[in-house]
């Protein structure tokens, strides 16, 4: 009794086995690793929108076996902000059950057209239609500081030396001083009981509010004073 009682529970689950087997489908890497970029690039375009191509490191990707015909991968990242090199989770389920999570190195490359040096630009050189171009240029590790032809750079002082073929990189430009090194000033000479206004030459560049060197020809001689004004420097005595 005993054995035939083990015969019919082996046949069973021979059976259920043989069942499961044949509504197996095997899911490839190169079918994953094709779902994984389609739904990469479309989180990516969510928050980009350049043109961008992608690379997914399939060392990190297996066949997975799933049963039935209701199977689901799923791609999400935690991040909003894109590094060149983003991990995205990876879930695979099965009738609404999760089979397998990993995650996968995604590079992420970024094309724009932007600013880029025409020639050599030193530090403290204009930036004009002379000495920059735009050029389609892969940006993905200086995304959020490029300078496209909508942000007008042409008139920003360089802080750096750009290489002739260099992207301009916002963070190292400044905008325009009031007053610029070398260039006529009105000078107002101050005090409790007079004021005068003089011609004079600024020594170094500035903005409203800041306090620079300035040189008067009739006296021959420096001041530091405050500017109040494009060309303005006023001089307390």
């Amino acid at each position: 009794m005993n054995k035939i009682l083990s015969i019919t529970l082996i046949t069973i689950i021979t059976l259920f086995s043989t069942v499961f087997k044949v509504n197996a489908t095997v899911l490839t890497q190169g079918y994953i690793s094709l779902e994984i970029g389609k739904q990469a690039q479309e989180i990516i375009k969510r928050e980009i929108k350049s043109n961008i191509n992608i690379d997914i490191d399939n060392s990190y990707i297996s066949s997975v076996e799933v049963y039935g015909n209701k199977y689901k991968i799923q791609v999400l990242c935690n991040s909003e902000k894109f590094n060149p090199i983003t991990i995205f989770k990876v879930n695979i389920l099965s009738n609404g059950s999760l089979v397998k999570t990993f995650g996968v190195p995604v590079k992420i490359s970024i094309f724009e057209t932007v600013a880029v040096a025409a020639n050599n630009i030193y530090r403290g050189e204009f930036l004009s239609s002379n000495n920059i171009k735009y050029e389609n240029k892969e940006i993905s590790f200086i995304y959020d500081n490029v300078m496209k032809e909508s942000d007008t750079p042409e008139g920003f002082i360089a802080n750096k030396i750009y290489r002739q073929g260099e992207i301009i990189d916002k963070r190292y430009i400044a905008t325009p001083p009031d007053v610029l090194m070398h260039t006529p000033i009105s000078i107002i000479f101050k005090n409790d009981d007079i004021t005068v206004s003089l011609d004079g030459e600024a020594m170094d560049n500035g903005k409203i509010g800041d306090y620079i060197r300035v040189n008067n020809k009739t006296y021959k001689k420096q001041y530091k004073g405050q500017i109040i004004d494009n060309n303005t420097v006023m001089v307390k005595l």
